[in-house]
């Protein structure tokens, strides 16, 4: 044999161990290689949120042709561009070359509940912010709908944009799966984005049944501890164990998402406060659409915060591990407790601009608003409730709901577990109490 023969085998060899090396350390030792060439190891949450905290969406700055776009815009931006960046996602997210997410159906469902507590059921078509808008109603009517279709819009973001910012920035789902110790099993690490406003997007691991590193039980166990009085129209398709809503699969991390949808609900409402201002003539049927939105959703607020911590409780005592490790997970910890802070801060607002702000606007158009005790009819049952009344026509403002949820969150067991699960101790809940001294003030 040549001397030439003999170092090409060398070689040949040499470099046929290099590539065992090589896919032996990417596949065997749980390493990969992002396309910058740094390793990878066995993904966490924190890894994650630092690839792509810092990420930006490229913000069209025209103003829509559509009335509905284009009055979201003036009166709502940051809930403009919440529906903007989502409705810009794409359809279909692949990571490397076996793992492929696609965007939620284009159908939905309309959920409306009369005042006699029956709920009616309505299969929307169509994509994005106006699949949820009633466009064969009028505009004015179109209104009332939008902080419905910023809601159903915020969910699409919090589960599809953190996975389409890592697809621009990891080249295998390898570098987004936990392993079980022994390596017979893997899961993808999703992560949740919940928005803010349009500079502002936190992230934290979500949850589910199963998962080896972020595990949940289903919000359905919340049962045992939640007695008859406190459990509200909206229990029966969030918390209720026969339902089929996500809070069942994700626990926690879908009663948080619930948690900011209805931040948002409310914040585009709040915000519509100065659209209806420019409405002509102003009269107590022009307001009491306004109002009606308003007393149709504040008091989610006090249910899912009194959901979230009823979680945290039962975690507590009956899932001790998962409380451990939800107590461990600072970034699920802050994303409650900046949400939390936004959401009671808002309620706050909702109750100053019903209370003082509203009022005192309609007295220079000779409409005076009062406050006092009436009956609400839900499911058949007659209930005493305060209800806000404009001269002759009145709206009940769901205070049989919200008072005792509120008045449960201020007992020591559910302070205590509000500060515990929070990073930062909570302040003053908003009460109906503080409400009604707005209303005695307005009429000096």
């Amino acid at each position: 044999m040549s001397m030439i023969t003999q170092n090409k085998r060398q070689v040949t060899v040499l470099l046929c161990l290099g590539i065992f090396l090589f896919f032996y350390s990417c596949f065997c030792t749980g390493e990969n290689f992002r396309p910058d060439g740094a390793p990878v190891k066995q993904a966490n949450a924190e890894y994650l949120v630092k690839l792509i905290e810092h990420e930006k969406f490229p913000d069209k700055p025209e103003k829509p042709s559509d009335p509905i776009w284009a009055l979201l815009l003036e009166y709502s931006p940051d809930a403009y561009f919440l529906a903007r960046r989502t409705e810009e996602l794409p359809d279909t997210i692949k990571i490397g070359t076996s793992f492929t997410s696609t965007k939620t159906s284009s159908s939905g469902t309309r959920t409306t509940t009369g005042s006699d507590g029956k709920t009616t059921e309505t299969i929307l078509d169509g994509s994005g912010l106006k699949r949820w808008i009633q466009t064969d109603k009028s505009f004015f009517e179109q209104v009332k709908d939008i902080s419905t279709a910023v809601h159903e819009e915020n969910h699409e973001f919090t589960n599809t944009s953190a996975l389409y910012l890592l697809s621009r920035k990891v080249r295998s789902e390898r570098e987004m799966s936990v392993y079980s110790s022994d390596g017979t099993r893997s899961f993808i690490l999703y992560l949740d984005a919940f928005y803010l406003d349009r500079n502002n997007t936190i992230y934290a691991p979500r949850r589910s049944l199963t998962h080896l590193q972020y595990p949940a039980f289903g919000a359905g166990k919340l049962e045992i501890l939640i007695p008859e009085e406190l459990r509200t129209f909206r229990y029966k398709t969030y918390i209720n164990k026969e339902s089929h809503h996500s809070c069942q699969q994700s626990g926690i991390s879908g009663l948080l998402d619930e948690y900011n949808s209805y931040y948002w609900s409310n914040k585009v409402i709040f915000d519509l406060f100065e659209y209806y201002k420019t409405i002509n003539p102003q009269s107590a049927k022009t307001w009491l659409d306004w109002t009606g939105e308003v007393l149709g959703h504040y008091f989610a607020w006090a249910e899912f915060r009194y959901w979230i911590l009823t979680y945290i409780l039962y975690a507590e005592k009956f899932e001790p591990k998962i409380y451990a490790s939800i107590m461990e997970d600072r970034l699920m910890r802050n994303a409650f407790t900046v949400i939390d802070d936004r959401f009671t801060g808002l309620v706050n607002k909702l109750f100053l601009r019903l209370g003082k702000e509203l009022p005192e606007l309609l007295v220079n158009y000779g409409i005076k608003i009062t406050v006092g005790e009436g009956i609400t009819t839900m499911n058949g049952k007659k209930t005493e409730s305060l209800r806000y009344q404009f001269g002759a026509v009145s709206q009940g403002m769901y205070s049989h709901f919200y008072t005792p949820l509120v008045d449960a969150m201020n007992t020591p067991q559910y302070t205590a577990a509000g500060n515990t699960f929070r990073l930062t101790p909570q302040g003053p809940l908003p009460g109906l109490d503080t409400f009604m001294k707005l209303i005695q003030e307005s009429k000096k």
